[in-house]
């Protein structure tokens, strides 16, 4: 049985969240116009050490963490808003504890995506003990069963494959493990365009590859969910038909949701948007995203 993790008043209708991530809005009205984002995706640190070649924000061992503490932006966000931390190694940033701590006192909903390089059971374990977050993303480097066996024992983690990235054998691996993914589109942006010079064929061979797969997906795996860049290059549209589409989908970037990077104090409607404004400009960024989907 679901269980309902958060309930909020997000301007002007009502949120519920359950503990396998299932989201429901509820209002009184035919259009659902947010007075602030429901979600974010929140660039923390451009540290990491894996150098990994899909990395889009180009992350590496020399790059900065976030300073995040006390953070003014951070002051303002609503109870309710859900923040996906990632960009860069998460848990090696050293104000990770008192930052998820601060947001837990304002009742912000953060998740963090680590890489599977980065896993730590003991540490991840606190974080989830503790409360500190309440969903966990891994993204996929290697076949371990030892590893993986333990992280999808974790409720609410969902592991991260790319389309296009990730080889079919992959996705077949989660399948038979009945574990819930998120299927991330192919990203021409940072590492990602590098690596799409030298695998030119391969790519598309691979999206198409996935396309395929995804009725065993929707039947094995307790949850598929996708970016919109994936929906796009997998055309979901078209596969699921327009009523369960109404049904699903979560609406466009930008229309409930933003990407902030607090290491370069920028926001953006996503994180491959090239319009990247100086964070102090996010409530005007915001309006305008507003008043286009008015």
């Amino acid at each position: 049985m679901k269980r309902i993790i958060s309930r909020y008043d997000n301007g002007n209708y009502k949120v519920v969240i359950f503990d396998d991530g299932t989201k429901i809005r509820f209002n009184d009205k035919d259009c659902l116009i947010p007075e602030f984002p429901e979600s974010m995706d929140m660039k923390i640190s451009n540290y990491c050490p894996y150098n990994c070649p899909m990395c889009h924000e180009k992350s590496s061992d020399t790059g900065e963490y976030g300073k995040i503490l006390d953070h003014p932006f951070i002051k303002t966000l609503h109870s309710g808003t859900e923040l996906a931390l990632g960009g860069g190694a998460v848990t090696y940033h050293p104000h990770l504890i008192p930052f998820l701590k601060q947001l837990k006192r304002q009742g912000v909903l953060p998740s963090i995506t680590i890489n599977q390089q980065e896993w730590e059971e003991t540490k991840i374990n606190h974080l989830i003990n503790e409360g500190l977050i309440y969903g966990l993303g891994v993204s996929f480097v290697s076949f371990d069963d030892e590893v993986w066996d333990k992280i999808l024992k974790i409720p609410n983690t969902v592991v991260h494959l790319i389309a296009g990235y990730h080889s079919p054998e992959v996705f077949e691996y989660f399948a038979n493990k009945g574990a819930k993914i998120l299927i991330l589109g192919y990203k021409d942006w940072g590492r990602g365009k590098d690596y799409l010079e030298k695998h030119k064929e391969g790519i598309p061979l691979r999206i198409s590859a996935v396309e395929e797969m995804l009725p065993t997906l929707f039947t094995k795996c307790k949850v598929v969910s996708f970016d919109n860049l994936s929906i796009e290059q997998l055309h979901i549209r078209d596969i699921v038909g327009e009523e369960k589409w109404k049904e699903f989908y979560m609406g466009n970037d930008g229309q409930y949701t933003m990407y902030v990077d607090l290491v370069k104090n920028e926001c953006a409607k996503s994180s491959t948007s090239p319009d990247r404004r100086p964070l102090d400009e996010f409530n005007d960024l915001w309006q305008e995203l507003k008043a286009k989907e008015e």
